[in-house]
Parts: C-alpha cells; structure tokens; sequence
C-alpha cells in the first residue's frame, strides 16, 4: 500500500535566498576567514591502502577498521594495512577484488558485498571466506551477484539487497535464501528491484530504499508499505532513487536521495525536505546523497557528489565541507562513498578517489586564525609575535612583518595599523615584538627596527607617537629594537631593548618625556649582567625582574637601588638552568617562573635558588617560549615544540602538539595573552591559537589492546602463528615452546585510533618479572631464551592523553622442558648406555676378529719378510684394546655407581624425601647422565679414529668463525658457572685440515678449559704465525696440572681425576683424541702449566694456500 506524507518543503524564495546567501557570506568573511579547527587527516595508496576509491567502512568487534575498495578488501590497525584480494588460484580468498559493502553480524562474521560476483562472508577467527552466489538452477540461492547492501534481523537471517534481483533473506546455517521481487501490479511486493539500502527500525520492522522510493516490511506480517517522496518539488512522473536510509536515535529517518535529503517521522507521517541550493551556502552541497551517518552526538552527517556536509540542528542548516587545495586539512575529495564512527569518536570517511579521511569528533580542544591572502578581514600576516587586550575589551595582535591590528568585537571590525613611509600617525614598523596597554587605555608597541610606538584612541580617532633612538639625545630611547614592554605598578611603562633596560619617565619637569636606562657595567656587579633585555617583569613585592639574552637573569630594587645577578653556574643543579632567558612570570601565589632557552625553572625565594624542569621532567621541549596562569591555576607553557599544561602541585606536565589540533606547535616568543573571560592566546607562525581552558577535555577513551601477530623463530626463519589473535580477552589456548626453539615476537595494536604514534604501551613477563614494563610506541617484542616453565605475557596500552587501560590483554606461555629433564629419561639413559657399552664392544671386538683374520691370511699369502710387520700391527692392536678396556675399567665405570645408587635410592625411598631433595637427586642425576654422554661420544670418536673409520678430507678452514661456533655451543657452561671466553683469533686465519677434527680439537679443549676453571675467570683463545703454520692456544685460570703430570696428560690410562681437586671429572679420553686428530692433520699439540695459576694447550696446524 502507499503512505501519504505531509511535506514540509525547506525551499525559499529568491529574495529570501538573496537575504540568506549575503549573511552567509558576511559571517563566512568575519568569522570563518582564520578557523582551521576540522582538520582531516588523510589515508591513501601512498599510505598502504590497496586503492583509493573506498566504498564501504566498518570497524569490528575487535578494533580493526576495514575498507571496501574497488581493490581489495583492508584490515587496518592504525599502523598498517593488511590487504585481501581475489586469487583466481585460491578458493580461500575474496571472491572479487571490487566490492562495496562490509556489514558485521552479531556472530562477528563479516559479510562483504561485491558489485558483481556475490556475496562472501569472513570469519577473521579462522581466517576462512564462504561464498555465496547466484544459481540460475537453484531458487534458494541469491536472486542476484550484484550485491548493494546487507543487514541482519534479531532472529540472525542476513538479508541482502542486490541489483536487479531485489531482496534476499539469507540463512546463514544453511546458505539458502528467500526472495522478495517486484511483481507488476501486486502492490505487497517491494517497490522496485534495485536495492540500495536498507536498515531494520527498533521494531525489527525493514525500511528499503529502492530506485523508486521508499518501502517499509513488516518482516512478522509479510507485508509491504510504499512511501513517495518529492511529490510535491517534482514532477509527478519523476521518481526519487532512495540511495542511503539511517535511523536516528529518536527513531527519526534520514533519507539520502538521488536528488535531496528527506527527514520522516514515522509517528506523525511528516517529512521535511533538504535540497542544494546554489544560492544558498547553507544549504545540501550537493542534491546526490550517497551516504548518511547519526555521530555520537547525535550530529547528523551526509555524504554527497559534492562534499561532506554537517547539519547544525539549531540553525536548520548545514556547514560544508569540500575539497581545498591551499588547504591541506581540507577533505580529499568532495565524492563522498562511506561515512563511519570508530569508537574512539574518528569519523572516517571514504571518497572516491581520494582515499580516506579522518576526522576527530571529540571536543575540539583549539581554535586556530590563520592568514588567508584570499580575503579582505582578518589576520594580515602568517606569524603572531604580539598579543594583547585593552581595557575595554579590544584585542591588539602584531605581527612579524603585517604591522598591527586590533579586533573590536562589539563591532565585530578589525583596525589594521601598518607602516607607511612618509606617511604621519602610522607606526613606525610592521614587525611587531611586543604589545602593551596602559591603565588609560593606550597601547605601547615595540617595534623589531622602529622603536616604541604609543597609540592612543582619540575622540574615535587613533593618534600614533614615535620613541626612537637619536644618539644625540640621551633623553631618547636606547635602541629601536623592543623586545618587551611592560607597565608596572605605578604606572610606568618599562621597555626591553637590544641595548639596555629603558623606564618611560613622561612627566619630568621639563614637561618632556625621557627614558631612564639602565645599563651594563662590567667592571660594576651592580649593574645588568648584560645590555640586551629579552624580558621584563615586576613581581608582587614590587621587584623588577630582567631576563637577558645571554648573560642570565637579574632583580632590581629600586627603593634601595640594588641590582642582583643570577646565573647559570656549570655543576650547580639550585641554579638556573639557561642564560639565556625568554620569558618571566609570576603565578597567583607569588612564585617566580622564568623560561630560558634549557628548561622551566621555578625560584625558592627562601634560598634564591631555582628548582628545574625539563624535557627529562615531561616537558615537549627545553625551549620555553611563554607562560601563562589560567583561572584554575594550572600553568600554561609555550614551548618550541608544543604546548604544555602544567600541574605545579603534582608536577605533572600534559602536553598537545599538531595531532591535538594545534595549527602549529613551534610558538613565538611571549606572544601570549588571557583575557578577562579567562581565554588564552597564544602566536605562532603559522597563526594564533585561542582556546578556553576548560574546554580543553582530554581524550577519556580506554585504548582496547590486542595481540595482532605471534611469530616463533624455526630453523632461522619466522612462522607465524595465525591462532594466536586476541581480542581483549585473555586467550584460551596457550603458546607451547621447546626449550631450545623458544624465539617468539609478539605484535601488538592499540585500537585508539585519534593519533595511534602516540599510543604506548607497557608489558611484564610473569614468570619472569612481575613488574610492569614502560615499553614506549614500539608494538613488537621479540622474547629469547625462557627458561623452561610457565609464564603469562601481559600488555596493556596508554592512549595519546595518558589513559591507561589498565586491563589490556594476556597470553599464556608454556616451554617445554628437554626430555633429559624428565624421570622416564634417566633410566632410559642408563639402559642406553648399557646397550651403548655393549654394542660398542661388540663392534671393536669384531673388528678385531676380522682385522686378525685378514692379518693371519696375509701372513699365509706373503713371504717371511712381512712377518715384522705382522707383528707391530698385532702389537698396535693390543695397545688399542688394552687403552680401551682400561678406559672402560676405570672410567665409563664411575659415573654408574652414583647413578645406580641414586635411582635405586629414589626408587625406594621416593616419598619419604621432598621437593627440593627430590630435585637435588635429579640434578645430580643429569650432570652423571651427561658425564657419561660426553663420554661415551668421545669414545666413539676415539674408536672410530683407531679404526680408521673416520673420512678425513682436507679442506680451507676460517678458523674464527670455527672458534666462535664452538664457543656458542659451550655457553650453557659458561654461563653455568659465569666464565667468560676472549677470542683474540683474526678473521685472516685459514688452515688447511679436517673441519670435523678441528671442531672435536677446539670443542674438547675449551670444555676441558671449563671443565677445570673455578667461577668467575677468563678462558682465553688465542694465535700466532709461525711460519708454515698457525699455532693456537687455550688459556685458562683453572687449577693447573702438577709438573711431574705434564709429561702424561695425552697419555692413554692416565687418570686425569689425579689433577683435578674441583667437583669436575674427566676420562682423559677427550686429549688423547685431541692429540690423535692434531698429528693427524700434520700438527703437533702440547701444554703448559703452573699448578694453582692454570694451563695454556697449544696444538699447531698447517696454514692454508
């Protein structure tokens, strides 16, 4: 059926449009001439977007914005852009690369719309995309792959609006769809089958808006209700396509329209009626609406062909906001595609070609006046270097270079004062330095080259008189360049120069006006420290305060004429912190504030010290400009590089810079000025900033956390992890770890997106350190070397302003232990290293078996004269076996004993001892399980090595590197008993041998170096050219080796427990393979040693061609 509307159409007339359009342009010129307070900052290609047509906006559950573009789909965490695309190759991906719809449901599913080839829907937990498209041969699939908008009903069917397939209710369990079309002639079906939008009321009730109008369903009843809109602005054979429809929170509706904005009260059947109007600047700016968005505030916004528009509900009328090219804050394109409001109050908006725009909605914390050349009023020069107000409520701004103006606000005119030459009664220069006004309303301007200038409003009419300097008259004024000017408290004008403190005595009793100077003396301490004045200030007691260029800070006391110094002293903290003084500035409680060009400092006049304050203490920067006192008593501090409000109970600075809405953070020197409202000015060079104090909210926003990327380092390349996601939750599954591949990097994001630079962080390791960790803006930390055990990684974030949330979000860490840690291993070990004993001798016994065979039939086959030889390889054996058994005897038994005893201990007494004994037996265990080991692998060698099994291949070795690899597979060692191992190897070094002897050389001598050195000493590893060959030495600060033991240290049998006093044991067997591989390679291996001083073992080696 069809609704019938009464329509309030908000068209004009020509003369009222007239009327309306020359106001708007009188207000625009007087007031919006200097405001820059929208400012959008801008997302394009150059930034990471995948392109910069952006059709669709949505920000998800977790934090994340996404972008719909014409390619590819964005995933955007403030920092960076993730991008999805369609691959041909890939069912796992986009469908299509150009869609234009993104809609989350209350799963968190994302549905994203494509223009021509469906519908996908995108779980971001796992990562996986679901298809669905259109089947000519299925009634239950879409009715068509040209998808506009989507929307989901409180019983979770997803309902699609497409183009030329009207509408679409999808179950998502099943994929199957219902279809509502257009039939001709039935009035209870949708009106038309192009879909554009569509949006369920608080009654589950859907309003869509076709090609033709306006549609409501009654989902429950299955029943349509059609609206017409414009009947009375059109003609009757136009119709309106319905392009974008918001509801309000007073259930109001907003209707975008292919030509206007209409405003429904369902309630009452009412519509109003906005168009664009050429005439009229406070109208739609353009008639095409492409998109509506209802802020936070209940401002509503709308998006057109032609820029971005605000409506004012107030005034009924709406500020644009269009493209600017000298302006570079100004939006990026006046197509405007998608509007969207995050939850830390960004108002995101997409355009078609000009990527995407942001805007922050919360209160705006400055007001910015800039030049603009283009108009008549208004600031006539970039940089505000003065500013002051007069009794009656006038405002007196100079500039550096545009001469002066006042702004009279009860006429809301400006009086612009600028230098002529030869010309009477015009002030003498356009750079202005400083400003002041008088107890009888006349202004002193200070003037960069051209003196004082006094400025008096006389019968409505302003009178200028000059002060210069003439060297012939002292009488005149010491210098034309005026740093400050100053009115004290009875009433004399005190004005700073280049050279020297000028007082204005007016009244003399020669009836003329001179100046009293006051002047350096060197040769007089007291006199000013130095002649040029950069400031002047009289404090409640009446004191004259002098601020210096370079020389420091001085007080006059003119009723006992006594001038007092302060400066800078080198290694004295109670002075001042600069001499080079700015700005000088009492507070409301009588305390001195002086602003140098190397901190704040605050003067104790108990002492006549000074307390500092710097970059160190919190302030932007060490160059302070300007102070000022608001009615709250918080100090307001220009600096070079931002603005700070300073709390000078607690001491806490907050600081704003650009990103805070400052049109510039580098400001003048003490161009500042509150009014008797309580308002504050202050200059910069790229114009003057005002503000209310108490306007200035700071951003309250929790910044939500989460965990974007785990990375674990395998086998030197990074694999990321791509469960691990979190929202602001702890997570349910838990990191697991080996003990010897635990490298991991977590990132992390903080989803506030007003300025996401200035987000930072904290974390802490429990486990580890309980203690939270400032970590500043860096969003990764890569974590090496965990013990093995359990441990949570926490972080949380700290907004722009300083809010800290405080719950942030965790993740649980778990490293594996080795599996030699663990009990089963230890008797495991124990029956390997019996097989291991036996296998071992069951392999040499049959290579002696078999080497005696072969022996006995080459005695058969040669002649008498091989039997010597025969017999020194029967000889040479026996020598090997009996080395062999005497090392089994005497060592490989040893370790078995304490290990036998300790299992069999634990075995039977296991519950009556505790934890911590229990611990002390299994440690004891592990260091007898890897005695054996190391043991056992030697002897391997050794066998291999009398058998001549081992391939021997020759080859260039770089023996620093070699050394070092060595040195970093002992670090466990080291660091056990904290030795520390000094390389002094050269890169140069190549030798000619085998690699895999060289390392078993290198290897056993630096863990007998260890082995046999107390805690806390060096190992040294050092070498020498010696000719044809390279020697090598390993020096230690161990126990030595007694004289008489020298001789027999590579021998086999020799026990080497004999030399060792320390709880360290050792078969020996790890020299005499040492010595073995050193002759083998054509060297020579020996020692030196003191007892008590430690041993040096040097093996030489052939140096490579």
């Amino acid at each position: 059926m069809f609704k019938s509307l009464v329509t309030c159409n908000m068209v004009l007339n020509g003369l009222q449009k007239k009327i309306i359009a020359f106001l708007a342009i009188l207000v625009v010129g007087v007031n919006v001439f200097s405001q820059i307070n929208e400012r959008f900052e801008h997302l394009t290609r150059i930034d990471g977007l995948s392109h910069d047509n952006v059709y669709s906006i949505l920000q998800d559950k977790y934090g994340f914005i996404w972008f719909g573009t014409q390619d590819g789909l964005n995933k955007y965490d403030g920092y960076s852009f993730e991008h999805f695309y369609h691959e041909s190759a890939n069912v796992n991906s986009l469908i299509s690369s150009n869609f234009g719809k993104i809609f989350e449901d209350s799963k968190g599913n994302l549905w994203l719309g494509t223009y021509i080839s469906g519908l996908d829907c995108y779980n971001p937990i796992k990562r996986k995309f679901k298809h669905f498209v259109y089947d000519e041969n299925d009634s239950s699939s879409l009715s068509s792959n040209r998808i506009r908008c989507i929307g989901e009903d409180v019983d979770g069917f997803i309902w699609v609006g497409t183009a030329g397939g009207g509408l679409n209710k999808l179950d998502p369990i099943t994929g199957e769809s219902v279809r509502f079309v257009n039939r001709r002639y039935d009035w209870n079906s949708v009106s038309d089958n192009d879909i554009n939008t569509l949006v369920f009321d608080s009654n589950n009730k859907l309003w869509i808006g076709t090609d033709v109008g306006l549609d409501l369903f009654d989902i429950k009843n299955n029943l349509f209700t059609h609206y017409e809109l414009g009947k009375e602005s059109f003609d009757d054979n136009k119709q309106l396509s319905v392009r974008h429809v918001i509801i309000d929170k007073l259930g109001i509706l907003w209707i975008g329209t292919s030509d206007g904005l209409f405003v429904l009260d369902p309630e009452i059947n009412e519509i109003r009626e906005y168009s664009h109007d050429l005439a009229d600047a406070s109208s739609l700016s353009n008639g095409m609406v492409n998109t509506l968005l209802e802020d936070s505030e209940g401002t509503i916004w709308v998006g057109t062909e032609n820029g971005l528009n605000k409506y004012d509900k107030q005034k009924n009328t709406f500020v644009r906001h269009t493209y600017n090219a000298l302006n570079p804050y100004s939006i990026s394109s006046n197509r405007i595609w998608s509007l969207y409001e995050d939850k830390s109050n960004i108002l995101w908006v997409g355009t078609k070609g000009g990527g995407i725009n942001k805007l922050d909605l919360k209160r705006k914390k400055f007001n910015n006046q800039v030049y603009n050349a283009g108009l008549e009023t208004g600031i006539p020069y970039p940089s505000i270097s003065a500013i002051t107000g007069d009794t009656i409520g006038n405002l007196w701004v100079g500039t550096d270079g545009g001469g002066l103006y006042a702004y009279i606000p009860k006429q809301n005119k400006y009086h612009y004062f600028r230098t002529k030459p030869y010309a009477k009664n015009t002030i003498s220069d356009d750079e202005i330095w400083s400003i002041c006004t008088d107890s009888q309303n006349r202004v002193w301007v200070g003037t960069h080259s051209g003196g004082l200038n006094k400025i008096e409003n006389v019968n409505g009419e302003y009178l200028i008189t000059r002060y210069l300097h003439k060297p012939e008259d002292s009488a005149s004024i010491s210098n034309n360049q005026i740093n400050a000017t100053f009115q004290d408290k009875d009433l004399n004008i005190w004005v700073a120069t280049r050279n020297g403190l000028n007082k204005l005595i007016e009244n003399n009793n020669a009836g003329k006006a001179f100046f009293k100077k006051y002047l350096n003396n060197y040769s007089n301490p007291n006199t000013l420290s130095d002649n040029y004045i950069t400031s002047v200030y009289q404090d409640y007691l009446g004191f004259i305060w002098v601020g210096t260029y370079s020389e420091g800070l001085n007080v006059i006391d003119e009723n006992n004429n006594i001038i007092t110094r302060f400066k800078n002293v080198q290694g004295d903290l109670n002075s001042l912190s600069g001499n080079s003084i700015n700005t000088i500035f009492e507070d409301h409680q009588g305390v001195l504030w002086v602003g140098t060009n190397d901190g704040l400092n605050k003067l104790d006049r108990t002492d006549m010290t000074f307390k500092r304050y710097s970059r160190n203490n919190g302030l932007p920067s060490n160059e302070i400009m300007s102070i000022l006192e608001d009615n709250s008593g918080y100090l307001w501090i220009a600096t070079s590089s931002g603005l700070s409000k300073f709390d000078a109970f607690d001491e806490k600075f907050i600081n704003f810079d650009i990103s805070d809405g400052l049109i510039n953070d580098g400001f003048n020197w003490n161009a500042a000025y509150k009014d008797k409202e309580g308002e504050i000015y202050f200059g910069t060079n790229s114009g003057m900033v005002s503000f209310f104090p108490k306007e200035i909210v700071l951003n309250t926003y929790l910044p939500p956390v989460v965990i974007t990327s785990v990375k674990i380092l395998n086998n030197q390349i990074w694999v990321e992890k791509v469960n691990f996601v979190s929202v602001e939750q702890d997570f349910e599954q838990t990191l697991e770890l080996d003990y010897n591949n635990n490298i991991f990097t977590i990132e992390f994001a903080a989803f506030d997106y007003t300025n996401p630079d200035e987000n930072n962080f904290e974390y802490k390791i429990e486990g580890l350190d309980d203690n939270w960790v400032y970590y500043g803006n860096k969003r990764s930390i890569t974590v090496t070397n965990l013990e093995p055990g359990n441990y949570v990684f926490r972080v949380r974030a700290i907004s722009s302003d300083k809010q800290l949330n405080e719950n942030g979000v965790a993740i649980k860490i778990k490293v594996k232990p080795p599996f030699w840690r663990s009990k089963s291993f230890i008797f495991i070990l124990v029956l390997l290293a019996v097989l291991a004993v036996i296998s071992i001798y069951s392999f040499l016994l049959k290579l002696k078996t078999n080497k005696m065979l072969e022996e006995k039939n080459k005695q058969l086959k040669e002649a008498n004269n091989q039997l010597v030889i025969t017999q020194q390889d029967l000889k040479a054996l026996n020598n090997t076996k009996d080395k062999f058994f005497s090392i089994i005897a005497h060592d490989l038994r040893n370790p078995f004993t304490p290990l036998l005893a300790l299992t069999e201990l634990l075995h039977d007494d296991y519950d009556s001892f505790d934890e911590k004994e229990r611990r002390e037996f299994i440690k004891d265990i592990r260091d007898g399980a890897q005695r054996l080991y190391d043991l056992l692998e030697n002897l391997l060698q050794w066998s291999l090595s009398q058998t001549r099994q081992i391939k021997f291949s020759m080859s260039k070795i770089e023996m620093k590197e070699l050394i070092n690899k060595n040195i970093e597979l002992l670090k466990i060692n080291t660091d056990k008993k904290k030795i520390e191992i000094n390389s002094e190897v050269r890169d140069t070094i190549y030798v000619q041998a085998d690699v895999n002897m060289m390392n078993s050389i290198v290897r056993n001598l630096i863990n007998n170096a260890i082995k046999f050195s107390e805690k806390s000493t060096k190992i040294t590893i050092g070498s020498k050219d010696i000719g044809s060959e390279y020697c090598f030495s390993i020096k230690d600060e161990g126990i030595g080796i007694k004289p008489e033991y020298i001789d027999h240290i590579f021998d086999a049998g020799f026990s080497k427990t004999k030399i060792n006093k320390s709880k360290e044991k050792g078969s020996g067997l790890g020299l005499i393979l040492c010595k073995e591989f050193v002759e083998k390679n054509n060297g020579k291996i020996w020692v030196e040693s003191k007892q008590g001083l430690g041993s040096t073992f040097y093996f030489s080696v052939q140096k490579a061609e």
